[in-house]
């Protein structure tokens, strides 16, 4: 391919990728995940707000930090998911005209499920760790050279969240490898310095995004060897590189399976692992980090028993690494047409079929229905209607699409996003009967009319539309009419309205 061809195809990719992103950050709905973060910074009208706010999430403070001035410019919350949008499209132009990738090595890690879906159109602050990453990748063509600039971008990879914070690692260590390797390590100078202390004075800052002592979410840590957390953070691995997503049902978010039996899965597992060895990068700085990566991430997937695809993605995105680093050294060879190796060439095929996948679904079902409900509440109701209901973390999502402040009938408290508290959220909040609820909606639309009830439910049964709830009171018998129900959403974030009236006899 000479080189016109290539440029017009580096063009053609990132047209047609940034089209396709475009279009589906359009259709896409963001659910409560996406939103805590606009109502953790929509609420901080101060620096000192915005450290309070944050205290309970567990992740340092860098997407955070970047959203405020946003929040603080724009009264929407679609601001957030435009913000987002610039950051992976610019991502994408590294990616097409930074990277030393093959033309469709380029297709295959853009159209990816991880580098279109799960961080290409859900908001969340993982893309501003692979943006760091693919700068930081960037400027390793030349490590001595940008050893201090590389070691600001590693401060701030480890301060975008928990899993950038262990690529960073990887690639801190990969970059004193570096070092060691070119025999400029020693003796060391007042850059080898300032570059250790960049990174420590990272690490450090970070750690103290670990939650107060009452916290309530995954508040557990494994210490002591346990075979089934091994198996849950060896099926991760299985999972980061090959999320093969249902195709059978729209709730194929969050879900990687494959449907063999034991047997089978060993086979592929071992003939997995075959491919991996002989197709590793070569080089050793860009083994030394994919590997480091993977026992980092692996490690803390152990200690910390939960994930989901969005954290397990981590482990593709250090093999996208490894090789930009090492083709950093072989940019030489342009009519190459592979040079992430057989087993990056296969995780990126099976990749793309689950990318296709997940954007065909989003596009054809909701992810959340609360922007559903929200246009529904604006057009059927008048604009001074109150809003009550439970619970509080399915209804942050409505809050912020309605614009309107909801009563949170669980915790008894108007609340713009959830804190992780024992005191806010916890398991007999979220398990509260709905008679309780029913209860302090009476007494809430007592002094607040007109008023609405909207419920989201964690568990199941859910009501039907038209299904009429008796609560009786000291004062009367009250009828909850189910007036409306929203299902179907992809993160089963469904919604159901309740026209509430007291019994004529």
């Amino acid at each position: 391919m000479t080189e016109t061809n290539r440029k017009q195809a580096n063009w053609t990719i990132f047209l047609v990728y940034s089209a396709a992103l475009v279009i589906l950050v359009w259709h896409h709905e963001m659910w409560r995940d996406e939103l805590q973060t606009w109502g953790i910074v929509a609420s901080a009208h101060t620096w000192a707000d915005l450290i309070q706010n944050t205290r309970y999430e567990g992740h340092p403070m860098l997407w955070f930090i970047l959203v405020w001035p946003v929040a603080q410019l724009v009264n929407n919350p679609v601001a957030i998911q435009v913000f987002h949008t610039i950051l992976v499209l610019i991502t994408a132009s590294l990616i097409v005209f930074r990277s030393p990738f093959s033309v469709l090595e380029k297709i295959l890690i853009l159209f990816s499920y991880y580098f279109l879906y799960e961080y290409g159109a859900i908001t969340r602050n993982y893309q501003i760790g692979i943006l760091l990453m693919c700068l930081i990748c960037i400027l390793w063509k030349h490590p001595h050279t940008n050893l201090l600039t590389i070691s600001v971008l590693l401060f701030l990879l480890v301060q975008a969240n928990a899993f950038a914070f262990l690529i960073g690692l990887g690639l801190a260590l990969g970059l004193l490898m570096e070092e060691y390797q070119a025999k400029t390590l020693w003796p060391l100078t007042a850059r080898h310095i300032g570059a250790a202390l960049i990174i420590l004075l990272g690490i450090y800052l970070s750690s103290l995004a670990v939650p107060p002592g009452d916290s309530s979410f995954l508040t557990g840590w494994i210490t002591r060897f346990d075979p089934g957390t091994v198996l849950f953070a060896l099926s991760g691995i299985a999972h980061g590189f090959l999320p093969i997503t249902g195709f059978d049902e729209y709730y194929f978010w969050n879900y990687s399976s494959v449907p063999l039996g034991a047997l089978p899965k060993l086979i592929i597992g071992t003939a997995l692992l075959v491919v991996a060895f002989f197709s590793m990068p070569k080089d050793k700085v860009a083994l030394s980090i994919l590997c480091a990566c993977v026992l980092f991430i692996f490690a803390f997937t152990y200690t910390k028993p939960r994930g989901n695809l969005r954290h397990f993605g981590h482990y593709t995105l250090a093999l996208v690494a490894a090789f930009w680093i090492q083709g950093n050294r072989t940019v030489s060879a342009p009519k190459r047409l592979l040079s992430i190796g057989y087993f990056g060439l296969l995780v990126l095929i099976t990749q793309l079929v689950a990318g296709i996948n997940a954007y065909y679904r989003d596009l054809c079902y909701p992810f959340s229905n609360a922007e559903k409900v929200a246009d529904y509440i604006k057009k059927q109701y008048p604009a001074n209607i109150s809003l009550a209901g439970a619970f509080q973390d399915m209804l942050t999502s409505v809050r912020w699409y309605a614009q309107k402040p909801i009563f949170y009938l669980d915790i008894e408290e108007y609340g713009s996003f959830v804190m992780f508290n024992k005191k806010h959220w916890n398991d007999t909040l979220n398990a509260q009967p709905d008679s309780v609820t029913y209860a302090r909606y009476i007494n809430f639309q007592k002094t607040h009319q007109p008023a609405l009830l909207v419920m989201g439910y964690h568990a199941l049964p859910v009501p039907k539309e038209g299904q009429v709830d008796t609560l009786r009171t000291a004062d009367g018998v009250y009828l909850f009419t189910c007036a409306k129900a929203f299902e179907g959403a992809i993160t089963r974030e469904d919604f159901y309205l309740f026209d509430v009236k007291r019994a004529t006899n």
